[in-house]
C-alpha cells in the first residue's frame, strides 16, 4: 500500500513538473528518435499556442513573444509583440485583406476591381510605394508596376506576362530579362529560356526537362552545364533529389524532407510523426531539436513545444 502511495505521489510530482516548465527552463529529457530512445540535456527553447480553430494564438520562445488575434473568419486581425511592434489588419467584404498599419507608422492598403487591384505601403514621410497589378480573366498577371509616390509617381520596375490558352506562362519579361517557356502536349515544361542583361552584357541560359513514362520529372540540364536528378516511388511520390554540385535530399513517402546536404556539405536531418509533423531536426554542426505536440479532441494542434539540446 505504501509502496502504490509512493508512486502515485511520484507520478503527480512528475506531472506537476512536466506541465509546469517555463520557457527557458533547462533539464533532462528522454525522446525517441527512429525508434531508439534517447536522453538529452535540453532547453524549453519556444511554445506555440493555438486556438482550436488552428490559428496560431501566442508564441513564447527565448527571446521574443508574440500574441495574434482572429476574427470569426478566422482571419488575422491583431498582433502584438514583445519587441514593440503592434499591427492591426482590416478586411472586405470578400475576406481579402484591405488595410495594415502598426504603430510605428507603417500603413498598407489594398484596392481591388476587375481584374486589377493595387497596393500601397506608405510610410511617410520617409517613402511611399504602389504597386498595380493588371490581370487577365483566370486572374493571371499581366502586366506589374511598381511605382515611388515619393519621387512623384516614378516608376521602380515594370513587368509583363503572357500565357497560352492552357493558362501556363510562357513569356515574362522586362527592360533587364527575359523569360521563355515551352510546354509538351500535355502540359509539361519541355525547355525554360533566360535572357538577361548583366553589366551591359547579353548571358542566355537554356534549360532542358526530361520525364518518365509516368510524367515525372528525372531530369534537367543546363546550357552551363548545371544538371538535377529526381527519383519517385512506386506511388509516384518523390524520393530522392540531387545536381551536379554536391546537394542532395531524401523524402519519406509522403514527401517529407528527411535528410539534405547543400554544395557546401551543410546537413540536416529530420523525423515526423504519424501526422506529418517534425519532431526532430538535427544538422552536421551539432545543432539538435525535438518537438512535442499537444491536440485538442478535435484534432487540432493546441501547442507545440520546441526542445533545443544542450552542448556540454
Amino acid at each position: 500500500m505504501k509502496r502504490n502511495i509512493f508512486f502515485i505521489i511520484l507520478l503527480i510530482f512528475i506531472n506537476q513538473f512536466i506541465f509546469s516548465q517555463k520557457v527557458g527552463t533547462k533539464f533532462l529529457k528522454h525522446f525517441e528518435v527512429n525508434g531508439v530512445k534517447v536522453a538529452r540535456n535540453v532547453q524549453l527553447f519556444e511554445i506555440d499556442k493555438y486556438d482550436s480553430r488552428g490559428n496560431k494564438i501566442a508564441i513564447d520562445c527565448v527571446s521574443f513573444s508574440e500574441v495574434s488575434e482572429y476574427d470569426e473568419n478566422n482571419n488575422l486581425i491583431h498582433q502584438k509583440s514583445s519587441d514593440g511592434l503592434e499591427i492591426w489588419y482590416e478586411y472586405d467584404k470578400d475576406g481579402k485583406n484591405f488595410t495594415y498599419k502598426d504603430n510605428y507608422g507603417m500603413y498598407t492598403e489594398y484596392e481591388y476591381k476587375t481584374n486589377y487591384y493595387k497596393w500601397i505601403l506608405n510610410n511617410e514621410p520617409y517613402y511611399k510605394q504602389t504597386e498595380e497589378h493588371y490581370l487577365d480573366n483566370n486572374g493571371n498577371d499581366i502586366y506589374v508596376k511598381e511605382t515611388d509616390v515619393e519621387l512623384g509617381e516614378e516608376t521602380i520596375s515594370e513587368n509583363w506576362y503572357e500565357y497560352d490558352q492552357n493558362g501556363n506562362i510562357v513569356h515574362a519579361y522586362n527592360a533587364f530579362s527575359e523569360t521563355l517557356i515551352e510546354y509538351d502536349l500535355t502540359g509539361r515544361r519541355i525547355k525554360l529560356i533566360e535572357k538577361k542583361i548583366v553589366d551591359g552584357k547579353k548571358e542566355e541560359k537554356i534549360s532542358n526537362y526530361d520525364y518518365d513514362d509516368n510524367g515525372k520529372l528525372i531530369h534537367l540540364i543546363r546550357t552551363d552545364g548545371y544538371e538535377q536528378w529526381w527519383e519517385y516511388y512506386a506511388s509516384g511520390v518523390k524520393k530522392n533529389y540531387k545536381d551536379n554540385q554536391g546537394a542532395e535530399k531524401r523524402y519519406n513517402e509522403i514527401e517529407k524532407e528527411i535528410y539534405s546536404k547543400n554544395s557546401n556539405n551543410f546537413e540536416t536531418w529530420h523525423e515526423y510523426n504519424t501526422d506529418g509533423e517534425i519532431i526532430y531536426y538535427k544538422t552536421n554542426n551539432d545543432f539538435e531539436c525535438f518537438y512535442i505536440y499537444d491536440y485538442y479532441p478535435n484534432g487540432k494542434k493546441r501547442t507545440v513545444k520546441e526542445f533545443r539540446t544542450i552542448k556540454n
